[in-house]
Order: structure tokens, then C-alpha cells, then sequence
């Protein structure tokens, strides 16, 4: 759920004439603000992916986008996007005038571009960094919540909840073969949720709510 104005939402009643822009900070410190006439019509997105055709449960929920700039006069050709981040926002003129502001999320892009009279772009939120293997200099036994902050500051990954649904429960050996993303990912299914970063990348726990299942029958 995003957090927007009254005028927000009662604009929307009326028209919902959003439009996209961005801020590019590339690798070498340099900066670019991404605006209307910047964007393709199409292959714009913001995608949130379990990466999965199933119910998600257990899994670090990455964020991805995918933007298509206009290049036909090379405006970018000279920019490496590799490792750019990108910090995407949804803009909205309200009835007042003003125009508000609603953060997507920062992005990071971690493939290569592709290049041409249109640049098109994959970037995914910090949940990236949680893809190098699993290690630790913790001493096992380690409840869920030491385990889930080790990563995070070992990742380099800003944590929000550090108490979460089972997060006392005690794991006695340390994981093998496995990614820090997917060691979080098994903490969040023990949780009985899915961990997700927010529009700050920060990471959150979060443990589904069971109980509408509670007094119904599968009969029902």
C-alpha cells in the first residue's frame, strides 16, 4: 500500500494521467534526470516477482523494472548504465495543481544494456545483494532474527523488522550450498511469510494472515 494524499486519491476519482521519471546516478557519480520525453511508449514496467507460478511462500520477493529510452540521437550512447542507479517515481498533477510525488523504489542495474536507436534497461531492487553464498562468523545455534540481521549486515542490506513471527525460534546448524537470499527466504517461510524490500530497500518480514481460514471449512 502506498502512502499518498487525500488530494491524491480524490484526483484519481476524476483521471489517472500518471506519468514516470527518473533519477540516474551511473558508477562514476554522474547524474541524469529521466522525464516524459525520455521514455518509449511501451516496455516501461515495475514489476514485483516471487519468481514463481505458485503460491509464494518462503522466498525474498524481488522488485524489478524495465525501461525503454528514446536513443535515435544518440543522447545516451555514451552513458555505461551498468551498475547506474536508478530511483523511479510515479509523478501525478493533483486538482490543486500541485503535483505529487510516489516513490517506486532504487534500482540497480546489474545486466548489461542493450543498445540502439532504443536503450532498453533491466534493474532490480537490493534484493540482489542478498545473491552471494551463504556465510557466516556466527556461531550456530542462531535464532531466525540473528540470522536475518547477520545477512542483511553482511549483505550490506538495511533491514526494517527485526522482530518478526517466530523470529526466537532456534536453528541448530548453520545452512550449506545455499545464498544468503535463500537462507532469508527459509526464515520468512518459518515466519510463515515472504520477505520483501520496501521503496527504501529496506528489507521486511512478513508473515501472512491465516485467520480469515480459521472458521471456514474447505467445504465452505
Amino acid at each position: 500500500m502506498k502512502n499518498v494524499s487525500t488530494n491524491f486519491k480524490r484526483t484519481m476519482e476524476e483521471r489517472r494521467d500518471f506519468w514516470c521519471e527518473a533519477n540516474i546516478t551511473f558508477s562514476d557519480g554522474t547524474t541524469k534526470t529521466l522525464g516524459k520525453e525520455d521514455f518509449t511508449i511501451s516496455g516501461n514496467s515495475v514489476i514485483g516477482s516471487a519468481e514463481s507460478n505458485s503460491f509464494p511462500l518462503g522466498v525474498v520477493v524481488a522488485k524489478h523494472i524495465s525501461l525503454s529510452l528514446k536513443n535515435s540521437d544518440d543522447r545516451w550512447s555514451e552513458y555505461d548504465f551498468y551498475l547506474a542507479k536508478i530511483r523511479v517515481y510515479t509523478k501525478f498533477k493533483l486538482s490543486t495543481g500541485a503535483t505529487e510525488s510516489i516513490l517506486e523504489g532504487t534500482f540497480t542495474v546489474i545486466e548489461p544494456e542493450t543498445y540502439g536507436t532504443v536503450i532498453t534497461l533491466t534493474a532490480m531492487d537490493d534484493c540482489y545483494k542478498l545473491d552471494a553464498e551463504y556465510s557466516t562468523s556466527k556461531a550456530f545455534p542462531l535464532t531466525l532474527a540473528e540470522i536475518v540481521r547477520d545477512s542483511c549486515a553482511d549483505c550490506g542490506v538495511t533491514l526494517l523488522t527485526t522482530i518478526f513471527d517466530g523470529s526466537t525460534f532456534e536453528v541448530s546448524t548453520q545452512p550449506e550450498g545455499l545464498t544468503h537470499r535463500q537462507v532469508i527466504g527459509l526464515c520468512a517461510m518459518l515466519a510463515g511469510g515472504n520477505a520483501f524490500m520496501d521503496a527504501y530497500n529496506r528489507l521486511s518480514i512478513v508473515s501472512y494472515d491465516f485467520s480469515v481460514f480459521e472458521n471456514h471449512s474447505v467445504l465452505d
